[in-house]
């Protein structure tokens, strides 16, 4: 090899090496003392996530309906069915990458016809600049790496 093509070679082979962005969590305590209760809404908890980014979650109903501050946009988190389901509860993982989040992964308790427990399913979000749309769900075994799972295969796609 020439020896003026030798930097070339040195900075392609550390690009090449190079590790994609790292992808990491980080998680809100949704009974937590940084969660609040929203004056005048009630049943209604106001939580903050990483990059400004602020969950509330209004627990006064049947299903608890999960809302999220995207800078001056509020957008709704729901499945596309809420048949079955039930509260908000734990906490809330924040897929990041280079500290920005780019998903929300929820645990929501299921019931039964009769509002009896029945278990409960990890539901996973995309988080985009202005929306937040569902990307799928994950349940029993594994679930908390299956969730991550879908959310990072999802981190590249827009929201409608």
């Amino acid at each position: 090899m020439s020896p003026a093509l030798l930097p070339l070679a040195a900075a392609l082979a550390a690009l090449a090496a190079a590790p994609a962005a790292a992808q990491s969590s980080s998680y809100t305590d949704l009974t937590g003392p940084n969660c609040r209760p929203v004056r005048g809404d009630e049943g209604t908890r106001e939580c903050p996530g990483p990059a400004e980014l602020g969950l509330r979650v209004n627990g006064d109903h049947a299903v608890d309906i999960v809302t999220l501050r995207l800078g001056r946009t509020v957008a709704q988190v729901s499945p596309p069915s809420i048949e079955g389901a039930g509260g908000v509860t734990g906490r809330v993982e924040w897929r990041l990458a280079e500290g920005r989040p780019y998903a929300l992964i929820l645990r929501r308790g299921l019931r039964d016809d009769d509002l009896r427990p029945r278990g409960s399913r990890l539901e996973v979000y995309r988080i985009g600049a202005t929306s937040v749309c569902y990307l799928g769900e994950a349940r029993g075994a594994d679930e908390n790496a299956r969730a991550r799972q879908i959310a990072d295969a999802g981190r590249g796609t827009a929201c409608p």
